[in-house]
């Protein structure tokens, strides 16, 4: 794509190689971003709309590395989430633990009231 561009900048002209190279960019990003949660919703298992609010959050945040950062962050986010989901405690025992219960002081009552 982008020799593609220096070769229209020289053969045609600034005008037709910068205007190639953004509309090429602008395809490639959109192809790339928008349209590749659709195709790998079963391996990310993340909804669609949330990658899509993912890019917009870390475009907002990161600027225009927010692009691949935002959905990072959420792919992480999960992951995390996952794998301490998996894990069981070490001290599990199957039965459910007892707590020791409280013992409230009962008051006393003086001789005056």
């Amino acid at each position: 794509m982008v020799s593609s561009g220096i070769g229209l900048i020289f053969t045609k002209g600034v005008g037709y190689g910068i205007a190639f190279l953004l509309t090429s960019a602008l395809f490639i990003s959109f192809f790339d971003n928008f349209l590749r949660p659709f195709f790998l919703k079963e391996q990310i298992r993340v909804h669609p709309l949330l990658i899509f609010f993912s890019i917009l959050g870390g475009i907002k945040a990161f600027g225009f590395n927010g692009i691949l950062l935002g959905p990072i962050i959420i792919i992480l986010f999960f992951t995390i989430v996952d794998i301490a989901l998996e894990q069981e405690p070490s001290n599990y025992t199957g039965e459910p633990e007892t707590l020791p219960e409280k013992t409230v002081p009962k008051k006393s009552k003086s001789p005056g009231t």
